[in-house]
C-alpha cells in the first residue's frame, strides 16, 4: 500500500515538472513584435467609430478620417484619391498599378501600362484591337491598324518593303535589281550596259567579273590581270602590267600619251612618255627633254 502512494506521488511529481518546463521554454520563446501603437490621442478600439465621430477605427487601433475621404483597410488608412481598399486589407495605388487600375482587379494587359488610373499604350504606341503596336515597324500592322505586310516583306517606317534590302518590291513582288529594274521598278538599262549596283552603267572590263550586282576583280591566284583597249593578258607573278605587255620586276612602268606603255631599265628612266638616258639634253631643261644613244 505504502509503495502504490510513493509511486502516484512520484507520477504526480514528474508530470508537474514536465509541465513547469513546459511553461518555462514558452516563457522563453520570442514572441513577434507588435506593431507600433499610434498616439494616445489618436487610439481607438478597432472597427468601432472614432471618438466624436471623426473617422472609423482600423485594425491597428488608428482612426481612419473618414471626413478627408480616408478609408480604414486593415491595419493601414487608404489615402482619399489615390488608394483604394483591395481584399480588404491592402491598400494599392490605383492610378498606377497595373493590376488594379483605377480600381482593384482591373488588370492592364496587351502592353498596356497604368497610367494615372487608365489602361494606355505607352512610348508613343498605338492601341490596335486591345494590343500596343509600333506602326512605323510592326508587320502586323504598318502604318495603321490591321494592315499587314505579305510573308517576305517587312515593316520599315510605316510601309511594307522586302525583308531583302538589296531586292526591289514591284507590283508586289520581291526581285532583286537587274537591267530591267535597275535600281528602281521600270529602269531598264540601254542595250550594252549592265546593272551594276543599282545603276546602269558599261560591263565589267576583262579583268573583272559581275557579282551580286557588282564589278570585282577575278580571283587569278595572284598573277596580275592587266586590261588594254577591251583585252585582258596575264603577267606573271612579280611582273607588272604594262597596257599591251608585261614588265620585269624592277622595271620602271611608262605610260605614254597613246594610252601604251613601256618598260624602263638598264638605266633608262621615264620621261614625258618616253624611255631616256638620265642626261640632260643640251638645249632643254624641262621634263620634256629626253636624251637617247645615237639621236
Amino acid at each position: 500500500m505504502v509503495r502504490r502512494r510513493v509511486s502516484g506521488v512520484i507520477v504526480i511529481l514528474v508530470t508537474m515538472w514536465a509541465l513547469l518546463g513546459a511553461s518555462a521554454a514558452e516563457a522563453r520563446k520570442p514572441r513577434p513584435p507588435r506593431p507600433p501603437r499610434p498616439p494616445r490621442s489618436q487610439r481607438c478600439h478597432p472597427g468601432t467609430v472614432c471618438r466624436r465621430g471623426t473617422g472609423f477605427c482600423n485594425d491597428a487601433g488608428r482612426c481612419c478620417n473618414t471626413s478627408e475621404g480616408d478609408v480604414a483597410c486593415g491595419s493601414d488608412c487608404c489615402e482619399f484619391g489615390t488608394q483604394a481598399c483591395c481584399g480588404g486589407s491592402t491598400c494599392v495605388n490605383v492610378l498606377e498599378d497595373g493590376n488594379n487600375c483605377g480600381g482593384c482587379g482591373i488588370v492592364c494587359r496587351g502592353g498596356k501600362t497604368c497610367q494615372n488610373g487608365s489602361c494606355a499604350c505607352a512610348n508613343g504606341d498605338t492601341d490596335c484591337s486591345g494590343v500596343c503596336a509600333k506602326l512605323l515597324l510592326d508587320d502586323k500592322n504598318c502604318g495603321a491598324c490591321g494592315k499587314a505586310c505579305d510573308p517576305g516583306q517587312t515593316c520599315v517606317l510605316g510601309e511594307c518593303g522586302c525583308s531583302d534590302p538589296t531586292k526591289l518590291l514591284c507590283d508586289g513582288q520581291c526581285i532583286a535589281s537587274d537591267s530591267n529594274n535597275c535600281g528602281r521598278c521600270g529602269n531598264m538599262c540601254p542595250e550594252g550596259q549592265d546593272c551594276v549596283g543599282g545603276s546602269c552603267q558599261a560591263p565589267c572590263g576583262p579583268c573583272h567579273e559581275l557579282v551580286n550586282n557588282v564589278c570585282v576583280l577575278k580571283d587569278t591566284g595572284g598573277t596580275p590581270c592587266c586590261e588594254w583597249q577591251g583585252n585582258a593578258h596575264y603577267c606573271k607573278a612579280g611582273e607588272q602590267c604594262a597596257a599591251y605587255g608585261c614588265c620585269s620586276e624592277g622595271d620602271e612602268v611608262c605610260p605614254t600619251p597613246s594610252g601604251s606603255a613601256q618598260c624602263c631599265n638598264g638605266g633608262f628612266v621615264c620621261q614625258a612618255g618616253r624611255c631616256c638616258l638620265p642626261i640632260p639634253y643640251p638645249d632643254c631643261n624641262g621634263p620634256g627633254c629626253c636624251w637617247w644613244p645615237n639621236s
